[in-house]
């Protein structure tokens, strides 16, 4: 537990000190937000037909902003090498697969909440309470986005190609959680409610246990080949 706490302290304090991370990460998407509401505005969308797109358009950004955050992920380890002195210490792979999830989930999980409330004052659907059960379900849904996005930035970030190999990899795998999750919020936005004994709900919740603990078990492989 020691050694899990201080490197989720050490993944922060080095998100802290690159702030860019989280700029870029924020800024780009409040850019596309922005850019979303003024295209749909501009075609005359009524506000049935907002929210109808809501649930689309927020998982299109989230999709392209979290590859920025993950991307960043392990970028400190691999210019500095540090990954190979985490090796040797107490820490276990699965513990630093653990606390770097952790660390994602928290920027991911921000980028996510943040999206959701700049969805609400500038995309134009009114979403008065419902901005809470939006955000529960995509923190669900950025668990399991970021337990596959662990492992595959840790590949990623070996090759030439990063920017282009985490997306390419990431996304197809995360089918059956963005169906799931666009499906709960649009229960969220027209019925109000979310059916927790439901398909698309256990599919969720499946796809996060199932990466969590797939990927926990992989990383060590990953990070010692």
């Amino acid at each position: 537990m020691n050694a899990f706490v201080w490197l989720v302290e050490k993944d922060l304090r080095c998100l802290h000190r690159a702030k860019h991370v989280v700029v870029s990460t924020l800024g780009f998407a409040l850019l596309l937000e922005v850019t979303a509401g003024f295209a749909f505005r501009q075609v005359g969308y009524g506000q049935i037909e907002l929210l109808e797109v809501t649930p689309g358009i927020l998982w299109l950004i989230f999709l392209f902003a979290a590859v920025i955050a993950l991307n960043h992920s392990f970028l400190f380890e691999h210019e500095n090498e540090p990954m190979t002195g985490l090796l040797l210490t107490a820490a276990d792979p699965g513990t630093v697969y653990l606390a770097k999830c952790l660390s994602n989930f928290l920027l991911v999980g921000t980028m996510q909440v943040f999206t959701i409330g700049a969805h609400a004052l500038l995309f134009g659907a009114d979403l008065s309470g419902k901005i809470l059960p939006l955000c529960a379900v995509s923190l669900l849904s950025a668990l399991g986005l970021c337990a596959a996005g662990t492992l595959l930035a840790a590949i990623a970030v070996c090759t030439r190609g990063r920017e282009l190999v985490l997306p390419l990899t990431l996304y197809p795998l995360l089918i059956p959680l963005v169906a799931g999750s666009v499906y709960l919020m649009r229960e969220v936005i027209f019925e109000q409610t979310i059916d927790w004994g439901g398909f698309w709900f256990l599919t969720v919740l499946g796809f996060d246990v199932v990466a969590l603990v797939l990927c926990w078990v992989l990383f060590e492989y990953v990070v010692r080949e």
